[in-house]
């Protein structure tokens, strides 16, 4: 059973992710915090898996508060769901602090997604917001070399460093920094988000050989 922790300024809100999380067998609601400092104690007393936190405290966003969190200390896994974010506010490093970013328009489905996902080791971010931080990268698709977009495309596959290297007959360390390369040219914050990436555009046929 994964202990589950709700955070939000309104209680309204705070209720409604609680139906969600709480009709899923396997995940049990261990508290819920209306503040910062309920949240803190409550992180401190339950030791959640997952901290989800939506509407943020004081009108800051949900990052800066997982920012004082875990500079305080305290180990979860978080998930941030808000209102479409100002061009101020989520930068890669930002979302290098959460493990799942939803907006408010999200369909509770698409909550229970995040949370598998983050269950699972990896990271989902809302769709939207990733176009929107490719959009604002200084390249596009377009841009990248032939072989970066084959690096894409197999990463968009499910390949690993090793297996890249095998498929394209190079060495393993020449795909960490196409990896890399693809990474900062795309301004996108994971491998993960990468694959996502390449999968949303259709752009996984790079990496195929037929």
């Amino acid at each position: 059973m994964r202990k589950i922790a709700i955070a939000d300024t309104f209680p309204i809100v705070r209720r409604g992710i609680m139906g969600v999380v709480s009709a899923q067998p396997d995940l049990e609601v261990v508290g819920e915090a209306g503040s910062e400092q309920e949240l803190f104690l409550l992180l401190i007393r339950h030791k959640p898996d997952i901290c989800i936190i939506g509407t943020p405290f004081h009108g800051e966003s949900g990052l800066e508060v997982v920012r004082r969190m875990k500079a305080r200390g305290l180990q979860t896994q978080w998930i941030c769901i808000e209102a479409q974010p100002g061009e101020q506010q989520v930068s890669p490093i930002d979302l290098m602090n959460v493990n799942g970013y939803l907006l408010k328009e999200a369909l509770p489905e698409e909550l229970v997604y995040t949370i598998r996902m983050v269950q699972r080791g990896r990271k989902h971010f809302d769709a939207g917001l990733l176009e929107k931080k490719v959009r604002e990268g200084a390249h596009t698709f377009e841009e990248l070399s032939f072989k970066e977009k084959e690096v894409l495309g197999l990463i968009g596959l499910g390949l690993n460093n090793k297996a890249i290297a095998v498929r394209l007959f190079i060495s393993e360390y020449l795909v960490m920094r196409y990896v890399s390369e693809i990474l900062a040219k795309l301004n996108l914050p994971d491998r993960a988000q990468a694959a996502a990436y390449a999968k949303s555009k259709g752009i996984v046929r790079y990496g195929r050989t037929s």
